[in-house]
């Protein structure tokens, strides 16, 4: 056939072959034509139409036949009717071939009993196009939507089709004016923005997610294992083992199987419904309002947030979040994880945990079971008088020691199953919740632990109940009362009850903390014997908690300062730093017929550092952590705290660890260093600079101290005065450049100490010896007598300071005692 622009059918169908225009009973080919031009063929009936191998547009044309073929041609309909009684096929059958198959329908109709679309392309533009078939397979193709109203009439059947928009920014509109009109979808992919006005069936079908894509169905749908990323809108869709970006607002869903949701979402106006085997999985937070949700459901998501929506059925909510504003008088819901709830109606409520919020929460249920109830503030449940509520734990995070009402209302069954904790039960020991319920609701009340009172001890006026520490007072005062704003200290013993309370603190007893009271007649610093103290609330409620016994310890014994050393005035005690491979260990000597018994209590060992060793022994080597000196390139090591074991009666009792160095010891070094025991001079010599009239003593000078005796430090001695009753008269440290000390005249006991002393407290110390020293008046001057010049004259003043001078020396007694 030879190509015109336009035939009518008074002209000659082919002039040159002398055919007339073919009519009903001819058979139409057109092969293998590639034809540019618009072809307009009205009103043309025939048998058959086969078009082959070609490229034809049709514009304005009217073609009827009992069947068409389209194979492997590009067909263009511009405002044009196709139609075939029987049967339409449009297919590609060499996918080699050229030109690849499309169909481009533009303000077209095709219109077939039976239709059949194989691979290609399909496009549709204009204002709209139509296919209306009883029944049609589209397959293995590309539909390209636009802004058209697409008109499928009949049952249309697509499988391994991509729906792309020709223009992405528009919707596309597939709609039906015949009754049984329907869609089915399979294997499939939806790229663009598109509507179904329709009943729909999908399955196996993807919605991309991307901003060109978007579904909207409009009259109906049944989903099954598809994958929605965008799905719009969506009315009386049935949704089954699928997956959901999000939910649709404005949407009425019904949900079957397993359904996954794959994005956070806020969704309006919906309804969803639910089937025996519904498992709905979000991925992220679920905000669902102003709906309605029927169950069976169960619907896992990481929080929800449900209010103003009407809830029918069973339905369990699992993940935790908030509820508020629910009307489900009839509905039984299951609350799995944590929740916040408030103005909820139901039938009956399971919750895994509801945690009260600073409002009323007013619950309309017949039935209420909670396993627990979180209580972070004052708001409370309100319940109706008949409402039957089981609860299984209360869990308290108490702010202040006030009794809570969490719950109003009620009547509480099974309560033998009602436990109660708090979240200050893993930060403190002995702290415990008391619960009472009557008639108005559930009070529960937190009880601090008793103060972590380690022992007591008196001085005969007071006594003194120590904390375990001086950070007890402040330690966790959210979760403990040792100031008592809220409770009273109530001391039980053999005399009676003592109460404490309010501001009782008598305050810092070296790194203590301790509570003060008045001392029973019974009670001194030798006083030994065990007392109950427990905590009693002063408000309405009253609640107490648990008694400890708190022994109380001889005063003598737990604030002992002995010290095997350090005082200066002991000559068989010594603490030595070791040298060479015994580098950072610490020789301690004592006299153990020295160590005194304490209030019938005798010393049984004694501690190093936390080292026990039996007193008995008379020495000890404690291993000291050591640091590096490298001032003197020597490992220092560190002194160690001391305590005395005392035992009497198989009672036992430990001092508190002691230093020299906290008390008023200046002369104390934490870190000893090795030094030679010798370095302390075996005597002194005191000799007389001045004498004030007025301060009525003598500044003496001790002649001869060496300059230096140290390999590391400063070398100086220690010397420690006291007077013949055993008070100490003064402590000082001498050098070769400061060596002088304030006596009257007088009788002393001196202790002399060598000390080495570098920086930082660093030092060693030689070994004490003791001197008894009388120091008496010289006798007058001579020059106060007024003699006459002559030579016997000054030889009787000369011979009168020989004398005194003689005198003076023997007037002063040494004693030397050398420690071993």
């Amino acid at each position: 056939m030879s190509s015109s622009k336009e035939l009518t059918t008074s002209q000659c169908w082919n002039c040159t072959s002398g055919n007339i225009t073919p009519n009903i009973n001819s058979n139409i080919i057109f092969q293998s034509l590639d034809m540019t031009e618009l072809i307009r063929i009205e009103d043309l009936a025939v048998k058959t139409v086969v078009i082959r191998n070609s490229t034809i547009t049709f514009y304005g044309s009217s073609i009827s036949s009992t069947t068409i073929t389209v194979e492997n041609s590009r067909l263009r309909l511009l405002g044009s009717t196709l139609s075939a009684q029987d049967h339409l096929s449009i297919f590609l059958s060499n996918t080699n071939s050229r030109p690849s198959f499309f169909l481009y329908l533009r303000t077209s109709r095709i219109s077939s009993n039976t239709m059949t679309i194989d691979g290609g392309s399909i496009t549709f533009g204009g204002e709209y196009c139509t296919i209306n078939t009883t029944v049609a397979h589209f397959s293995n193709a590309a539909l390209y939507t636009g802004s058209t109203d697409i008109v499928w009439d009949g049952q249309i059947h697509l499988s391994n089709v991509t729906i792309t928009s020709s223009y992405p920014t528009t919707t596309s509109r597939i709609i039906a004016t015949a009754d049984n009109a329907s869609l089915a979808i399979q294997h499939s992919t939806i790229e663009a923005a598109i509507s179904f006005k329709l009943p729909v069936t999908m399955n196996n079908v993807t919605v991309s997610y991307s901003r060109d894509s978007a579904l909207s169905i409009f009259n109906g749908a049944t989903i099954t294992n598809s994958m929605l990323y965008s799905l719009r809108y969506c009315t009386r869709c049935d949704v089954s083992d699928s997956t959901l970006y999000s939910i649709p607002d404005s949407s009425s869903l019904h949900l079957s199987g397993n359904i996954t949701i794959l994005h956070r979402f806020a969704t309006t106006g919906t309804t969803i419904s639910g089937s025996h085997d519904l498992h709905i999985t979000s991925l992220s937070s679920v905000a669902f309002r102003q709906g309605t949700i029927t169950g069976p459901i169960v619907w896992d998501a990481e929080e929800f947030t449900i209010w103003d929506t009407t809830i029918t059925g069973s339905c369990s909510f699992i993940g935790g979040g908030n509820i508020q504003t629910i009307n489900s008088s009839t509905s039984s819901l299951t609350l799995r994880g944590s929740w916040r709830l408030s103005d909820l109606q139901a039938r009956d409520i399971t919750a895994d945990e509801i945690v009260l919020s600073s409002y009323i929460i007013s619950i309309d249920v017949d039935d209420m079971l909670i396993e627990r109830l979180i209580i972070s503030s004052y708001g409370y449940i309100q319940l109706k008088n008949t409402t039957l509520y089981r609860l299984k734990l209360v869990y308290l995070q108490p702010t202040q020691f006030e009794t809570r009402n969490p719950i109003r209302g009620g009547i509480l069954t099974r309560p033998s199953e009602l436990k109660a904790d708090s979240d200050c039960s893993t930060v403190v020991n002995g702290s415990t919740v008391s619960v009472n319920t009557n008639a108005t609701g559930l009070y529960v009340t937190y009880v601090p632990p008793t103060p972590r009172i380690s022992l007591g001890y008196s001085d005969g006026s007071y006594t003194y109940l120590r904390l375990v520490n001086r950070y007890a007072y402040y330690y966790n005062r959210r979760c403990v009362d040792s100031s008592l704003l809220y409770h009273k200290l109530v001391v039980r013993g053999p005399e009676g009850q003592r109460n404490l309370t309010q501001s009782p603190l008598y305050g810092y007893d070296g790194d203590f903390y301790v509570y003060r009271l008045y001392a029973t007649p019974d009670e001194n610093d030798c006083t030994r014997k065990d007392i109950n103290v427990s905590l009693i609330s002063t408000g309405d409620d009253v609640v107490s908690s648990p008694e400890v016994t708190v022994p109380i310890y001889p005063r003598k014994i737990v604030l002992s300062t002995f010290y095997p050393w350090g005082f200066y005035n002991e000559t068989d005690f010594s603490m030595a730093a070791l040298a060479e491979k015994d580098a950072g260990n610490i020789l301690v000597t004592w006299n153990a017929s020295r160590v005194p018994e304490v209030c019938g209590y005798r010393p049984q060992a004694i501690s190093f550092g936390g080292r026990i060793t039996p007193i008995f022994h008379g020495k000890a080597t404690y291993r000291a952590a050591t640091t590096s000196q490298t001032y003197c390139d020597v490992i220092s090591a560190t002194v160690p705290e001391v305590s005395l074991l005392y035992s009497r009666d198989e009672d036992y009792v430990f001092s508190d660890r002691y230093l020299p160095y906290t008390g008023s010891y200046r002369y104390w070094v934490k870190y000893l260093v090795p030094v030679d025991a010798y370095l302390t001079p075996e005597s002194l010599e005191l000799i007389p600079e001045y004498t004030s009239d007025y301060y009525s003593y003598t500044t003496w000078k001790v002649k001869d101290i060496p300059n230096s005796r140290c390999s590391c430090g400063t070398y100086s001695i220690i010397l420690t005065v006291y007077n013949t009753n055993g008070t100490l008269f003064k402590s000082t440290k001498l050098s070769k450049n400061d060596d002088t000390i304030d006596l009257s005249y007088g009788t002393y006991v001196l202790y002399v100490t060598g000390l080495c002393y570098s920086s930082s407290d660093t030092g060693g110390y030689g070994k004490t010896i003791r001197l008894d020293v009388d120091l008496q008046k010289e006798p007058p001057s001579p020059l106060r007598w007024i003699i006459p010049v002559s030579i016997v004259g000054g030889m009787i003043v000369f011979a009168i300071i020989i004398f005194a001078f003689v005198l003076l020396r023997r007037r002063m007694r040494f004693n030397y005692y050398r420690l071993e």
